[in-house]
C-alpha cells in the first residue's frame, strides 16, 4: 500500500475502471428512463370530446322566458298546388292554414317559404322559429339531436327570440333553451322540428 492512501481505497487503472463502468451505467439507465417518458408521452392521446346533449344548449327551461302554449285563430289544414296564392296566416310565425306538400326537413341554408316550413308540422312535426341571436344555438340543437326531420332557418320578423310551433299550436320564448325545446317536441310533436329562416320568401321562388 501507498502511504497516504486511505485503506481499501483503490486510484489505480482498476479503480479507475470501476469509476468509468459506474458512471456509464448511470448514463445509460438515465437514457432508458427518458426513453420510457417519451414513449409514455408519444403513446398519449387526447379524451374523446363529448358534446352536450340537446337539451344543454342555450338556458335552463325556467330561465327562457317560455309563455303558456296559445292557440291562434285555426286556418285548417290546406295543401297548395304550385304557384298557388293564399290569405294571409292568421299568426306570426304561422301554426295552421296552407302549406306545401313533400317538404323535405333539414338545415337549409338558402330561404324557404314558410309555406315549405308549415308542411312539417302539418305532418305531426315542429317548427322552431328563432331571431339571428339565437340561430347558433338551435343549428347546434339541430346538430346534436342526429336527426333527418329537423330544419334550421332564421326567422327575423319575430318579436321574441324563439317560438315552437306544432300544428295549431305555439310556444313563444325570449331565450333558447334545448330543455324547452325537448319538451315541446315530446308533448305537442313527434321529434321532428323546424327551425326557420327569412321569411321573405314566397311559393314564388320555389
Amino acid at each position: 500500500m501507498r502511504p497516504g492512501n486511505a485503506k481499501g481505497a483503490d486510484t489505480g487503472p482498476r479503480g479507475r475502471r470501476i469509476l468509468v463502468a459506474a458512471i456509464a451505467a448511470v448514463v445509460v439507465a438515465g437514457a432508458i428512463t427518458t426513453a420510457i417518458v417519451v414513449s409514455n408521452d408519444e403513446g398519449k392521446t387526447e379524451p374523446p370530446r363529448v358534446d352536450p346533449h340537446p337539451t344543454a344548449l342555450g338556458v335552463p327551461a325556467a330561465q327562457a322566458g317560455c309563455r303558456k302554449v296559445e292557440r291562434p285563430e285555426y286556418q285548417g289544414r290546406i295543401a297548395l298546388k304550385p304557384e298557388q296564392k293564399h290569405p294571409p296566416y292568421s299568426s306570426s310565425p304561422p301554426t295552421s292554414g296552407w302549406f306545401m306538400p313533400n317538404s323535405l326537413p333539414g338545415a337549409y341554408a338558402m330561404a324557404q317559404p314558410l309555406e315549405r316550413v308549415m308542411d312539417i308540422p302539418a305532418n305531426g312535426g315542429v317548427a322552431i322559429f328563432a331571431t339571428e341571436e339565437f340561430d347558433p344555438e338551435v343549428r347546434k340543437f339541430y346538430n346534436l339531436s342526429h336527426s333527418d326531420d329537423l330544419v334550421t332557418r332564421v326567422y327575423p320578423d319575430m318579436e321574441t327570440g324563439v317560438a315552437f310551433v306544432a300544428w295549431g299550436l305555439i310556444q313563444r320564448c325570449d331565450r333558447f333553451s334545448g330543455e324547452a325545446a325537448r319538451s315541446f317536441i315530446e308533448e305537442h310533436g313527434k321529434w321532428k322540428a323546424v327551425y326557420e329562416v327569412e321569411p321573405t320568401a314566397t311559393p314564388e321562388r320555389i
